[in-house]
């Protein structure tokens, strides 16, 4: 009985310790109700260095696709405060979520594991699994396109969006670009009823400055009607 108190207390001790040396200002954020057609959500916890030298986040590991994590990348002087986004994508996944997300310090044995939740309200009916994001009439495996920096030498990198027209008629796409550097293409042209195709997204670019830098793009809805829809190619943050 004297062994378990101690290695109680010393656990308790342990966690003190941590507690005293990072700080949250919380460490389960609950995004409430979000519908599965908006926008991944982000849940920004903030942390302050108690210690007396400068922190950094190692790493941060995620239990699924449907969340990422960007945080501060450079060290946090003590005192000083950081944060660290978790972004829950909520597209195809309706109901109550629970997700952990462990964060690990530099020079820190003991994670933080820290929980974003919420309840995901069902979006616009999808026809067929696998398509989660709904544009019109158009099903779509995501709407976000993410372009690593060019390789030395190269000019042009394209990337494919997978589709399927839900509708129960023939369905051609047109885009609208706010970069000149990005351009978007349906093929085959015109879709049949329940017929798969693809978004071919092409990002050209001279500057060499402009080629090495990541960048990211989302498809939105313009306009819909029965046999054509519009979509806005347009900039994003990288996340």
């Amino acid at each position: 009985m004297r062994i378990l108190f101690l290695i109680v207390a010393n656990l308790l001790g342990l966690c003190e310790i941590v507690a005293q040396d990072i700080v949250f200002n919380k460490t389960v954020y609950d995004l409430g109700t979000v519908s599965e057609d908006e926008d991944p959500v982000t849940a920004t916890y903030i942390f302050t260095n108690k210690t007396k030298a400068p922190l950094a986040v190692a790493t941060v590991r995620t239990t699924c696709g449907c969340t990422t994590a960007n945080y501060s990348k450079a060290p946090i002087l003590p005192g000083k405060q950081g944060s660290i986004n978790i972004v829950y994508n909520p597209a195809g996944r309706p109901g109550v979520f629970n997700r952990s997300v462990t964060v690990f310090f530099s020079g820190k044995e003991n994670p933080f594991v820290l929980q974003v939740k919420g309840y995901v309200r069902p979006g616009k009916p999808r026809k067929y699994a696998g398509y989660a994001y709904v544009l019109g009439k158009l099903q779509l495996r995501t709407t976000l396109v993410r372009f690593h920096p060019m390789k030395l030498g190269t000019q042009m990198q394209k990337s494919n969006v997978m589709v399927i027209n839900s509708s129960n008629h023939y369905l051609q796409v047109g885009f609208k670009t706010e970069d000149p550097d990005f351009s978007a293409v349906m093929i085959p042209a015109k879709l049949a009823p329940g017929e798969k195709g693809e978004i071919v997204i092409t990002r050209r670019s001279t500057e060499k400055q402009k080629q090495a830098e990541q960048r990211c793009v989302r498809l939105f809805e313009l306009s819909s009607r029965e046999n054509l829809l519009e979509l806005l190619v347009k900039n994003e943050l990288c996340q």
